[in-house]
């Protein structure tokens, strides 16, 4: 948004160890000209299977961050730059 702060926060959880938390804040850097938003989500996942040898099979972790900017100058016009950093693992 161009003129009002925002944010939202989801959490959630189930067998096996898994867990989704991600989260987003958003506001304006110059009203009705420059906003920004910047985000973030964790998930993992235990594993729900073993494998011969005693290691579990199924495992997942992820984290990733990205940060938005847009940037309307004029009516006609408008950009948004997005950088977005990922790890699985």
């Amino acid at each position: 948004s161009l003129t009002e702060y925002s944010g939202k926060l989801n959490a959630s959880g189930a067998n096996f160890g898994e867990a989704d938390i991600s989260g987003s804040f958003e506001g304006p850097l110059v009203e009705d000209k420059l906003a920004f938003r910047v985000g973030g989500r964790y998930y993992t996942r235990g594993a729900p299977f073993n494998s011969f040898d005693g290691g579990g099979l199924g495992e997942e972790s992820s984290k990733s961050v990205q940060l938005t900017l847009y940037f309307k100058p004029t009516d006609a016009w408008d950009i948004r730059l997005r950088a977005f950093n990922a790890m699985d693992e």
